[in-house]
């Protein structure tokens, strides 16, 4: 391709980009003194070609760096906080410096994410999503919905035993209709393909637009005041597009649940306790986007902690094994495990607490970016600089973790001089400060509902035909939603009757 080949348009976005990252870049170079260490940046471009297995690196990077250090992605500051120490001083005890989300032109201005309660800035919004959730996803509030989760996972189970080769749709099918009906009242196995589809191409578009770099006018904000009919601007016009798409699936839903009350035919959810309560007459928008985050937010992640779940079972299957000895001696073979026994099944318990540390499902965290200066560690951290919480180095940190690789539920119990602290010290995987995750527990449920519920029923293994060993199994090494690469596996009843049990307790 020559010169005069490209388009003139995508010529002068170039021109415009490459000098932008020149001017930002000599700015940074005179004012990053104080800024922590770091891994030495290429000129201009600084960090932003991270290498492909991300998450080593950063690992590698916290050991040489210690706390806190410093990446320079197109011109900008990114602090990398990789210690517990350094992530509970700038992110829970100076949330209110670090509270705020860093802006994407693409994803929050032109695709609207900017009013979604995990991305928000404004603190009067984040408060009232936060009262919201709290109306549902509260410890005392959540004991409502352990029914519906359990119904859901059982019916995952139920389907993994008939086809194994389908164990991811089932499990994705579960977490979906559990969001669906605690935001909506909504039972998935009655709903019509088109807004389940509708809802997945939404996912789709959120995953597009948060990629670091994919979009230009990322880099160049001012990009997205020139009209869409100019020759280069696709993407404004993608993006508009997109943002009616989003705004349809959370429409559709919210009108539903408002005609069916108007019918008095409304089933329980978020949605309908909402409108029963004296919120301001603005905040039809507010419960929109909290319903939808039920969704949106909650259930791929949830969906990826189950399959790093199953993974761990067939690469550790002596855990499999204690796991499966506790439930026969506690619950035994007469009746399929339930929420409430859950004070009586601490491995099971110890289970989703490892899963969750050993394999953190947002590795970094979502970046929370800083409204002021601060001063840390005797480093001047500049307002405006990105700030993420390297939840993967914290997991592995092995003064905390001995032998972090290695999936061990024992670290988490009370018989365990450090367990009780242990414990504690695993919510780092939920976020810090204002921003900690107001779903934690309602996806610490479904955890513990789909690990008890596999267990009792199911033995979970390779295929006999596989060749692989347990240490090929391969994960994903970005920064995005880990979980393992899509893998074989052996699913069979536990023992007879099993399977039959759990059909027993559903009723479609």
């Amino acid at each position: 391709m020559t010169a005069e080949s490209i388009p003139l348009s995508a010529r002068f976005q170039i021109g415009i980009a490459f000098l932008f990252i020149i001017a930002t870049w000599i700015w940074h170079q005179r004012s990053s003194a104080r800024l922590p260490p770091g891994p030495n940046p290429i000129p201009i471009i600084g960090n932003t070609a991270l290498p492909k297995d991300t998450l080593s690196s950063f690992k590698s990077w916290a050991d040489q760096y210690g706390d806190i250090m410093t990446l320079r992605i197109l011109g900008k500051n990114l602090i990398i906080l990789n210690s517990r120490k350094a992530a509970d001083e700038l992110l829970e005890r100076r949330s209110s410096s670090t509270y705020a989300r860093p802006v994407y032109t693409m994803a929050h201005k032109i695709v609207g994410m900017e009013h979604f309660p995990s991305q928000t800035s404004d603190p009067d919004k984040h408060r009232t999503h936060r009262r919201m959730f709290a109306t549902a996803l509260s410890p005392r509030a959540s004991e409502v919905y352990w029914p519906t989760e359990m119904l859901e996972v059982r019916k995952a189970v139920r389907d993994m035993l008939n086809g194994p080769d389908n164990y991811a749709a089932a499990i994705q099918r579960a977490l979906a209709s559990i969001a669906l009906k605690i935001a909506y009242g909504y039972d998935i196995d009655n709903e019509d393909d088109g807004l389940i589809k509708k809802i997945q191409r939404m996912m789709r578009i959120l995953v597009e637009v948060q990629i670091p770099g994919r979009f230009l006018v990322d880099v160049i904000p001012a990009l997205n005041y020139l009209p869409t009919w100019i020759p280069g601007m696709k993407f404004k016009r993608d993006g508009e597009v997109w943002a009616a798409q989003i705004r349809e699936v959370e429409q559709i839903p919210f009108d539903r649940v408002k005609q069916d009350r108007a019918a008095g035919i409304a089933k329980p959810s978020l949605v309908s306790t909402l409108l029963d309560q004296s919120w301001a007459v603005d905040e039809e928008n507010g419960i929109k986007v909290v319903a939808g985050a039920i969704y949106n937010a909650g259930a791929d992640t949830t969906t990826a902690a189950i399959h790093n779940f199953l993974a761990a079972m067939v690469m550790f299957p002596d855990v499999q094994e204690k796991a499966q000895r506790e439930l026969d001696a506690i619950i035994g073979r007469g009746r399929p495990p339930t929420m409430e026994d859950r004070a009586h099944l601490p491995y099971c318990s110890a289970v989703v607490l490892e899963t969750l540390r050993w394999r953190p499902v947002i590795p970094a965290g979502i970046p929370h970016v800083f409204v002021r200066d601060e001063e840390f560690m005797g480093y001047l951290i500049p307002k405006g600089s990105v700030t993420l919480a390297n939840l993967w180095a914290m997991s592995r940190n092995a003064a905390e973790y001995p032998d972090p690789e290695i999936f061990k539920p024992e670290r988490f119990l009370e018989a365990d001089k450090h367990g009780a602290e242990n414990v504690e010290k695993n919510r780092f995987v939920f976020g810090f400060g204002r921003r900690v995750c107001p779903g934690i527990q309602l996806a610490d449920s479904s955890l513990f509902a789909a690990v008890v519920s596999i267990l009792w029923t199911c033995n979970i293994s390779r295929p006999s035909s596989g060749s692989a060993k347990p240490q090929e199994m391969r994960f994903g090494t970005t920064l995005r939603i880990h979980r393992p690469n899509p893998f074989p596996i052996h699913i069979t009843s536990r023992f007879l009757g099993a399977a039959e049990q759990i059909r027993d307790t559903i009723h479609d």
